[in-house]
């Protein structure tokens, strides 16, 4: 870590969304090397939005931003950008660090690994697309063999005499031979099979047979090429590999498995996609990258989110440990209070900011009672506007009468003044407030909404499923319980895909997860065993609540994403959405614009308003403040339908009343009387 004096110092910023109210207005603040922040204030009071203009992200603001130079500034979002799930872990580590090293050697440690992994990529994808081929033609040959003679056409019969030709090329040892035989055979089979509709009924094979043979085309000619350039190849990689290595290129590797070995993600490949995480992963990736950078300031947006108990608790002893600046923005009062010796606090009124000292516990009570106070003040305001409202209306009715020029100059100053009263007693507090209490409809009237055969977890790269065999019953509440990279929600994502491809009322908002797609070998197959493992009641409408917000349109306006539900009238709109703490003005902000946490409240409102008999909750408190969850967990426990949660927050599971534990670390369903007997969270 470096010595460098990492304060901050803000001086008048302000910072606008388009044309809408100021997110921030005029904030200063001051903070000093090693201190440990919070960022204060209630959901969409502009937490975020000034994380991301200290970290250098957000550039379009007013005022200034004095940050000492050479100091290093990492921030931590809420969640992983949906760009950046197509890069493995290791390029996702190397791209952050692009942002803190030199962007040479950024690009050298880059560019050898990409070498490295292109080579392995091409001899052994192109060794199992060898393979692939031939059982592919075996399996053709087979189900040609068992059509009538009659009914094949002259191309089928040419098809099949290729096959025997290809069959024959790939049998070859030599690999020039193979290929020479097999590309120009080949490219024969393509053309007899263009027209022929009996190959192209067949699971899809000419697409399949396409695909491979355009990869061992491109393989073959990339081998080519390599090999008549050998000796450049070599003396390139030569080169590159001794900058990676003054790059201390093998030391990140291993500084990277530190850091995720923190977060008990040391079993995980660094080769491994970030789409193929689950969503404790990511947000566990996220914390080990920003420690992996060694900051000079860091600041966390919502670390705790989706962490199961022990990677909680090791990030608060790390952050006891940092000797560095670090501001924190959370909902969480206990991981807070060890950590944090000054507050600023965001007054939602004003747009400003406001600097208290101590602990977070002592913080929210100063806070409360200054609330109390300004409460206070504007009911003294609101007393004195009526006592001159009267005032003035009786002096202008006197100078009315009496024509008095005196009086009518008093009753106009009498009038500006309530004026400035009246203005100033519209005023309201703005609070950390709860929302209103809410209820989640649920109009099914029958025993059995859905069945489960198995449920499917994705763990260490591929699928398996474990029996279930269970009817869930209305009302019943089901927990799908384990730690982080289980594959928990892997089941509930198939679920949702079948609903949807099933057009189960609701299927218009739900996600699309096209990795389940991608983990069957076509739709026929994918239909066939997702209807194995999941049945639904013809009346069951469905709801879904995930943890990245999938069921919300972030192009859309917060009205636009409701009207997908109903198409409401603009006054019941307003009452509805008041509920969650919307004011007339978000109803025209983009979703992309919205805090996490308004996206989690506007997602509660969807889910809300769709009245579904069977409600899939992932993570359900993640992004929510502390205020809110006495509300959701009321509606919960008052629903009437069939639920599936998941969720890693404790605190939350223990006040719910759960009738059955899909336990993924045993692989079985339980009671949860017999699971609490046995076992704990």
């Amino acid at each position: 870590m470096t010595n460098i004096l990492s304060s901050i110092r803000a001086k008048n910023i302000s910072f606008f969304y388009e044309i809408h109210e100021p997110i921030l207005s005029s904030v200063n603040f001051h903070i000093s090397p090693g201190e440990k922040v919070a960022l204060m204030g209630r959901n969409g009071a502009g937490k975020s939005s000034l994380a991301k203009i200290l970290a250098g992200k957000e550039k379009n603001f007013d005022g200034e931003l004095f940050i000492p130079k050479g100091v290093s500034v990492v921030y931590s979002e809420q969640n992983i950008d949906y760009a950046d799930y197509s890069l493995s872990l290791q390029e996702y580590f190397l791209s952050k660090m692009g942002i803190l090293k030199d962007v040479e050697d950024y690009f050298v440690v880059t560019d050898v690994m990409q070498f490295k992994q292109e080579f392995y990529n091409l001899y052994n994808g192109e060794e199992k697309s060898w393979n692939n081929v031939s059982e592919m033609i075996v399996d053709y040959k087979k189900f040609l063999s068992q059509q009538k003679f009659e009914e094949l056409q002259v191309s089928d019969e040419c098809a099949v005499e290729i096959m025997l030709e290809l069959e024959e090329a790939l049998e070859s040892s030599d690999i020039q031979e193979r290929e020479k035989c097999f590309y120009a055979t080949a490219c024969d089979f393509l053309q007899t099979c263009s027209a022929t509709e009996l190959v192209l009924s067949h699971d899809d094979f000419l697409q399949k047979f396409e695909k491979y043979f355009d990869f061992l085309v491109q393989a073959s000619v990339y081998r080519k090429w390599a090999s008549d350039h050998m000796n450049d190849v070599l003396d390139i990689f030569g080169e590159m590999q001794d900058k990676f290595e003054k790059s201390d290129g093998y030391i990140l590797e291993d500084k990277m498995k530190k850091c995720l070995h923190i977060f008990h993600l040391e079993s995980l490949n660094l080769d491994m996609p970030i789409s193929l995480l689950s969503g404790g992963q990511k947000n566990k990736l996220m914390l080990a990258v920003s420690i992996f950078l060694e900051p000079d300031i860091l600041i966390l947006d919502e670390p705790t989110n989706n962490l199961d108990t022990v990677s909680y608790n090791r990030l608060q002893q790390f952050l006891q440990k940092f000797d560095k600046t670090c501001i924190i923005i959370s909902h969480d009062p206990k991981f807070l209070e060890p950590l944090i010796s000054q507050v600023l606090y965001i007054d939602s009124q004003s747009r400003s900011i406001q600097t208290f000292s101590g602990n977070y516990s002592a913080v929210q009570e100063e806070v409360a009672l200054m609330m109390d106070r300004e409460r206070s003040r504007l009911a003294r305001v609101k007393k004195e506007a009526k006592r001159v409202k009267d005032l003035y209306q009786k002096r202008s009715q006197q100078a009315s009468m009496t024509n008095s020029a005196q009086l009518a100059s008093v009753a106009k100053r009498m009038k500006k003044n309530l004026e400035g009263l009246e203005a100033e007693s519209q005023r309201t507090v703005h609070e950390e407030r709860a929302i209103a209490d809410f209820s989640i409809p649920c109009s099914f009237e029958g025993e059995i909404a859905v069945s489960m055969d198995s449920y499917s977890v994705y763990k260490d790269e591929s699928v398996r499923s474990f029996s279930v065999n269970k009817e869930f019953p209305r009302n019943a509440k089901i927990l799908i319980y384990g730690k982080n990279g289980l594959g928990k929600s892997w089941g509930v994502h198939e679920c949702i895909a079948y609903a949807k491809e099933q057009k189960i009322k609701g299927f218009d908002i739900l996600p699309s997860f096209e990795k389940i797609n991608d983990s069957f070998q076509n739709k026929e197959e994918r239909d066939f065993f997702l209807s194995q493992r999941w049945a639904f009641s013809d009346e069951v409408i469905l709801g879904y609540y995930d943890q990245e917000f999938l069921i919300l349109d972030y192009e859309k306006t917060v009205q636009q994403n409701m009207e997908r539900i109903h198409p409401f009238q603009y006054q019941q709109l307003r009452q509805l959405l008041a509920q969650f703490l919307f004011i007339e003005a978000d109803l025209d902000l983009k979703v992309q614009h919205l805090s996490e946490g308004q996206k989690a409240l506007l997602s509660w409102s969807m889910v809300s308003f769709l009245s579904p008999n069977v409600l899939f909750l992932d993570e359900p408190t993640n992004h929510i403040h502390f205020l809110h969850i006495p509300k959701i967990i009321k509606a919960i426990q008052n629903y009437k339908g069939t639920l599936f949660v998941i969720s890693h927050d404790v605190s939350f599971l223990e006040q719910i009343s759960f009738s059955y534990v899909l336990d993924m670390e045993r692989e079985k369903l339980f009671t949860m009387k017999e699971w609490k007997k046995r076992f704990a969270f």
